[in-house]
């Protein structure tokens, strides 16, 4: 399974460790920051990522609420049946200040979960939302 991980610049150590623990666990991970370089045309490379792309992994911050490059991100794999039932929100810390009404309305709408206590913990907890999925496809 191919995994489109979408966050904001402010959780790209988050990211990092996340897309690092997931491809311990044998997943295709792509993060723009390992997988793309300066001088690269990003907006290309992240297009073409979301093409190939069958599930997403959201970071939902207090920065993420923000970020218009994520939210278009989402609102490609939310049209796309590539991705249909395989986008799981993962709330990250600190989540007691992200403002309510600052998450997207549609993220209420599909898989949410809290980071555990470790990355390593949160990565399993994805997993398991991605294999639960009732479109689940084999890696």
């Amino acid at each position: 399974m191919r995994i489109f991980l979408s966050y904001s610049a402010a959780d790209k150590k988050t990211a990092a460790e996340l897309a690092k623990s997931l491809s311990k666990l044998d997943y295709d991970v792509w993060f723009a920051d390992q997988d793309l370089l300066p001088g690269d045309n990003w907006s290309l490379g992240i297009g073409k990522a979301l093409e190939e792309a069958d599930s997403m992994v959201v970071l939902v911050s207090p920065a993420s609420a923000k970020s218009e490059s994520q939210s278009r991100e989402v609102q490609y794999a939310l049209a796309s049946p590539n991705y249909q039932g395989r986008v799981v929100s993962v709330l990250v810390p600190p989540i007691n200040r992200i403002p309510s009404d600052s998450v997207p309305w549609i993220l209420n709408k599909l898989t949410v979960i809290e980071s555990g206590k470790t990355i390593s913990e949160t990565s399993k907890r994805i997993a398991k939302a991605l294999r639960e999925s009732r479109y689940a496809v084999s890696r």
